[in-house]
């Protein structure tokens, strides 16, 4: 069910004073026409999404910053577009951004995404709601908020039914993992099977 996503970048090192708006434009769309074929024959019928970026640096700077590319056409304000947006990206990341350093770009990506494919998942039957063929012997089990040791139901994951309620301090044992109600938590066996917890 994860959306489909396929990334793709070029180098293209140019100080933002040189840049040159139509050679980055051309080589953006060639990468999102190119991510978008990818996504397609994945199977993805819907509308994509697509988002670009650049990884920028002051001249002489030896790691880069990603930084949004704008939305739109790529035309003579882009330069400054991206100016803006790497000061700030910089400044939140340090602190400061000096304004008067040159800055240049190192590399740009496009990033195009589309939709998974809708998963539905089949409903469990019905079992009795008692919980109480699922259960094992109980043990003692510190929980901080008891500031102790409290003798502890411990359940049978597997044998839980649909619609089955159980109450904290619990324990519910399963072969991936175990999941630990404390006092004042409730759980509940949904329609799918999920255990869905209710944390006081």
């Amino acid at each position: 069910a994860a959306e489909v996503r396929f990334d793709l970048s070029r180098s293209y090192v140019r100080r933002l004073d040189a840049l040159d708006p139509a050679y980055l434009a051309r080589i953006l769309d060639e990468m999102a026409a190119q991510g978008a074929a990818v996504v397609r024959e994945a199977g993805v019928n819907g509308t994509l999404s697509l988002t670009r970026s650049a990884d920028m640096r002051y001249v002489g700077q030896g790691y880069e910053l990603s930084v949004p590319i704008p939305d739109g056409p790529v035309d003579g304000r882009t330069a400054a577009a991206l100016r803006g947006a790497f000061d700030r990206v910089y400044a939140h990341r340090y602190g400061y951004s000096d304004a008067k350093a040159a800055v240049e770009v190192v590399t740009v990506a496009v990033t195009v995404t589309g939709a998974g494919p809708e998963v539905r998942l089949p409903e469990q039957p019905p079992g009795l709601s008692d919980a109480a063929r699922a259960r094992k012997p109980d043990r003692a089990v510190y929980f901080p908020e008891a500031r102790g040791y409290v003798r502890c139901a411990v359940y049978d994951r597997t044998r839980l039914p649909v619609g089955a309620t159980i109450a904290g301090p619990a324990i519910v044992e399963e072969p991936e993992s175990t999941t630990v109600l404390p006092p004042g938590t409730t759980a509940e066996v949904d329609p799918w099977a999920n255990l869905i917890a209710s944390v006081a």
